[in-house]
């Protein structure tokens, strides 16, 4: 996988857990989908800020999965 990721992927940006789970939150409250915290990191990079698209970017994210326990969405 590895080789794969550093030949396609552009760059890497980090969010925190706190993110993550803001990501989670709005997703649940606003869509009312379930998404485990790896499947919306994209989501909460776009949502913190830490990425950022240029102007006239279109961005698509995929969430996935609701591998997940039961859903505090506390911070």
């Amino acid at each position: 996988m590895f080789p794969i990721a550093r030949a396609h992927i552009e760059r890497v940006v980090l969010v925190t857990d706190d993110a993550i789970r803001m990501a989670q939150r709005m997703l649940w409250e606003s869509l009312r989908l379930v998404v485990e915290p790896g499947g919306c990191t994209a989501f909460a990079a776009i949502l913190s800020g830490a990425y950022q698209p240029a102007e006239g970017e279109r961005v698509g994210v995929v969430v996935s999965g609701a591998n997940t326990t039961a859903v505090s969405f506390d911070v």
